[in-house]
């Protein structure tokens, strides 16, 4: 397995097929995850965490929340659901 594609502040983009279907062609930026998710998952570095399963993921920040209640303005996504923005 190779290192991780995406750094910390490059925009992506949410693949199509994505299971979340509020998150699909979602475009943001790779971000720190913040002290919050850090007391949940510890071993998160400042750009990415990769789980057991091999798999790497990112924190990616959408920026302000949008006009519906309950919009996301973060998610967590696996590195193979992006692509460069």
């Amino acid at each position: 397995m190779t290192g991780p594609k995406y750094k910390l502040g490059e925009r992506v983009q949410i693949a199509a097929d994505y299971a979340r279907e509020d998150l699909r062609h979602r475009v943001g930026v790779v971000a720190d995850p913040g002290p919050h998710l850090r007391r949940t998952k510890p071993r998160w570095p400042d750009t990415y965490w990769k789980a057991e399963s091999r798999r790497i993921y990112y924190w990616i920040d959408f920026g302000a929340p949008g006009p519906n209640p309950g919009d996301l303005c973060a998610a967590e996504v696996d590195e193979e659901h992006l692509t460069p923005a």
